[in-house]
């Protein structure tokens, strides 16, 4: 790659597979340490499972563990990323002047304002790209090789400047609601050289602590299954309330679990890269075992969005039963994940 290149748009293969869904900012990620040429590039994305419950005084939020965003802890800070407050064209052009250094730039946007989104001018949505560089006239280029778009090519400068300083405000879409800030991130280029033994090691080992925490000690913080068990709770609780009241909370619900189903096909995908290098009835089992839960997931986040709409005392009774059958399978994905971090 030559230095001072006016665009790296064409160096960078294009990587997409249906599982990083709901996970843009890895898939950058991943992108750019397969143009470092990293060979073993997936294993370094955090793909363990993860999942965290704030509590609130009448609410909650669910999201992950705090370093389940990127990469594998161990080499968190290989990545810098930012919100950044100083004014967007300044940042553009700081951006820009690394780009042309030979560091592609993941640049946070709203794609309300980007023409190629299906959804342009009609609904907010949080997103993560690659910045690659200059385009014509007043322009710049981007990868932002994700479904549904697959798109790579020029923005206007004003609208990507639009996109990247938005207030992203809440309009009831699952990933709208928190502001951009300029926030961008680079990834260094060296040193990404681990046996995939290690990689994979950590990955799991991740995920007993995360999803599995023996005793956590934070206040109003839930993890894992006992995120579920709280949701559970909360649904034998809102029979008792007015309809409009049960209908909000689900809906609610559906779209606060819904990044914690996501996970667990990225956790899927992981375990399949596991199968395709490493001979174990282990991990087949583990593949087997996680494939069913997540179609169990999946039939439970249907029937709950369609319940959202209704509202019934049937329906959520329907939903209590289907949630503790669910934790039940949780409970057995452990030991897959112990005996395969324990046995490989």
């Amino acid at each position: 790659m030559e230095m001072g290149k006016t665009s790296l748009m064409m160096d960078i293969e294009k990587l997409f597979d249906k599982e990083y869904e709901g996970f843009c900012y890895q898939n950058c990620i991943r992108e750019i340490l397969n143009y470092y040429q990293c060979r073993e590039y997936d294993f370094y994305i955090n793909m363990s499972l993860s999942t965290k419950m704030i509590l609130q005084e009448e609410d909650y939020s669910i999201c992950y563990d705090k370093d389940a965003y990127g990469i594998i802890t161990s080499e968190l800070e290989k990545v810098q990323r930012k919100d950044d407050e100083r004014d967007g064209e300044i940042v553009l052009a700081d951006n820009l002047r690394r780009v042309a250094e030979g560091y592609p730039i993941i640049t946070c946007v709203d794609g309300y304002y980007l023409k190629y989104f299906s959804y342009y001018k009609e609904k907010h949505c949080r997103h993560n790209l690659i910045l690659t560089g200059k385009g014509t006239l007043d322009s710049i280029t981007v990868l932002d090789w994700y479904t549904p778009h697959f798109y790579c090519g020029e923005i206007a400068t004003d609208e990507y400047l639009m996109a990247r300083e938005s207030s992203n405000p809440d309009d009831g879409s699952i990933y709208s609601g928190s502001p951009i800030r300029n926030n961008w991130a680079i990834v260094e280029r060296d040193s990404w050289n681990r046996h995939k033994e290690e990689l994979i090691y950590e990955n799991l080992s991740l995920s007993l602590v995360q999803y599995f925490p023996s005793d956590p000690n934070e206040k109003n913080i839930l993890y894992g299954i006992r995120v579920y068990q709280r949701i559970r709770e909360e649904l034998k609780e809102i029979v008792h309330l007015d309809q409009k009241i049960r209908c909000r909370k689900l809906r609610f619900a559906h779209n606060e679990l819904y990044q914690t189903v996501k996970r667990k096909h990225l956790f899927s995908y992981f375990l399949r890269l596991i199968s395709e290098r490493v001979n174990s009835d282990l991990v087949e089992k583990a593949i087997e075992y996680l494939r069913d839960l997540i179609a169990d997931w999946e039939r439970f986040m249907s029937v709950l969005l369609k319940c959202s709409f209704r509202g019934k005392e049937t329906d959520i009774q329907k939903l209590e039963g289907m949630l503790a059958l669910l934790i039940g399978k949780e409970e057995g994905l452990y030991d897959h994940v112990f005996y395969i971090r324990n046995n490989l």
